[in-house]
């Protein structure tokens, strides 16, 4: 009878180790989930600050090259009535490119067009050289959206068009042009400005505007300035806007490229003054009848000078593989008109 009941016992006791083995086991699994679940959340908790500590970081490199070239240029005298792509502001890698801070760098450049393919240079472009839009006439606007975006004829005429409605003060439609009544039948609606353009992506409001055109001539253009495009730094692709065939955009980025041949150096050719340009041209190199008269037809336009007021300046800052970017204009004494952050 005993020997029944100590049986019976021992199976009980038996079945509650098992129970309690089983719940231990659960327990064990649920803690060792946890710490994995907690391991996994502060790992990502610590990828995410030292993301974003990155990436600020990044961005106060940015603007430590901002301020860089801000200061260069505020304290560097202008020391001629004329700017050009050899001056220390335009192109010196000794001051701008990957400059060391820390474990990061900046570097403060842009692309530069040439023949060959497009060019790095370290430093800042000035806006002179690309078409004032507030400012450009029909002919100019006409072989930007010709020659640059590729437009046919019709398509380029209403674009020019809706462009002059948009800046001009009047409410008075150009043929072919778009004021209030085309706009306010737009969902949403919005009045035509008939004021400047204050910065270049206002031309998405503009009728037939498309995000393919804008690509193709965002680099070309500006608000800034006064309205001339600087001979000395102009593109390529600038001076074919304003109506210049290739053999002649070709001897004059020649000439201005000085013996070596390289632009932005030190033997570079510059015009000091509008009225010498067809004297040095011409020695340096022969001019038709057709290329002297465009020549003149730019001068008597005053559609060129030779210097500038306004910068833009890219600086990237780089750190642990994180990078930002920060675009800005500026006056020539430092003044910011213009700031965009990536």
């Amino acid at each position: 009878m005993r020997l029944k009941k100590n049986s019976k016992e021992l199976s009980h006791c038996r079945s509650n180790l098992g129970s309690v083995l089983v719940i231990t086991i659960w327990m064990v699994t649920i803690l060792v989930l946890f710490v994995i679940g907690l391991s996994s959340l502060v790992s990502n908790r610590l990828g995410n600050i030292k993301y974003f500590r990155d990436t600020n970081r990044a961005m106060l490199l940015a603007l430590s090259g901002i301020n860089k070239m801000r200061a260069e240029m505020a304290k560097e005298a202008k020391s001629s009535w004329y700017d050009s792509l050899n001056e220390t502001w335009s192109n010196n890698p000794e001051q701008f490119q990957e400059i060391k801070i820390g474990s990061g760098s900046v570097s403060i450049s842009y692309e530069y067009e040439s023949p060959e393919g497009p060019r790095t240079f370290y430093g800042c472009a000035d806006e002179e050289r690309r078409i004032n839009i507030n400012k450009a006439g029909r002919p100019v606007l006409t072989n930007l959206f010709k020659k640059v975006a590729g437009l046919p004829e019709e398509a380029t005429k209403r674009l020019v068009s809706a462009i002059i409605d948009w800046r001009d003060t009047n409410t008075t439609a150009e043929p072919d042009g778009a004021e209030d009544e085309y706009y306010r039948t737009l969902t949403p609606a919005y009045p035509c400005k008939n004021r400047d353009f204050e910065f270049t992506e206002e031309l998405m409001l503009i009728r037939e505007m498309t995000a393919d055109i804008f690509a193709k001539i965002k680099d070309y253009i500006t608000v800034y300035g006064g309205g001339r495009v600087n001979i000395n730094t102009a593109s390529i692709t600038t001076l074919s806007a304003l109506g210049l065939d290739e053999p002649l955009i070709a001897k004059i980025y020649n000439f201005r490229s000085g013996q070596d041949g390289e632009l932005g150096s030190k033997d570079d050719n510059i015009i000091t003054t509008s009225g010498e340009l067809m004297t040095k041209l011409s020695n340096f190199t022969s001019l038709s009848p057709a290329e002297i008269e465009a020549l003149n037809n730019l001068i008597i336009q005053d559609l060129i000078s030779v210097d500038s007021k306004y910068y833009r300046i890219r600086a990237l800052g780089t750190i642990n593989n994180r990078t930002r970017e920060v675009i800005c204009v500026v006056q020539r004494g430092g003044l910011i008109v213009y700031w965009r952050e990536m």
